[in-house]
């Protein structure tokens, strides 16, 4: 059908104004859209694209010279456990939801040392194995 034909037909009708209904209010054009804000058919993809674009970062593996200098200053940490060493330390946190983890830079007072982690006076655990750097301040 032509638009000629559809403008004819209707033509009695087609330049009334609108005069809107008796018996209900006018309708917001938020509350027109939050009628079908409940129908989501991709519930939850926004957030797994967000998931996935997000980037992560592979462990470093450390050459046994870098280990050996690590394991030093541990071992000065731990005859200093007493003072509460303070410390400025890189270390490797893995990632819960993916592969891989991030970089982080933990700065803080030392508490307490088992023979696996580092405690920080904030509760925070560092095990020695996530370590990449550490300076004794």
């Amino acid at each position: 059908m032509n638009l000629n034909l559809y403008k004819q037909c209707y033509e009695d009708i087609i330049y009334f104004d609108y005069q809107g209904s008796q018996k209900h209010a006018h309708m917001s054009l938020s509350d027109r859209a939050a009628q079908f804000s409940p129908f989501a058919a991709l519930n939850g993809h926004e957030a797994a694209i967000l998931e996935t674009a997000r980037l992560t970062e592979e462990k470093i593996l450390l050459a046994e010279e870098r280990k050996a200098c690590i394991n030093e200053k541990l071992c000065f940490l731990k005859k200093d456990i007493q003072a509460k060493p303070f410390v400025n330390l890189t270390y490797f946190q893995k990632d819960e939801r993916k592969e891989g983890g991030a970089y982080i830079n933990k700065t803080g007072k030392i508490i307490k040392m088992n023979e696996q982690t580092l405690i920080f006076d904030d509760q925070t655990k560092i095990f020695f194995y996530d370590i990449i750097d550490i300076e004794i301040l």
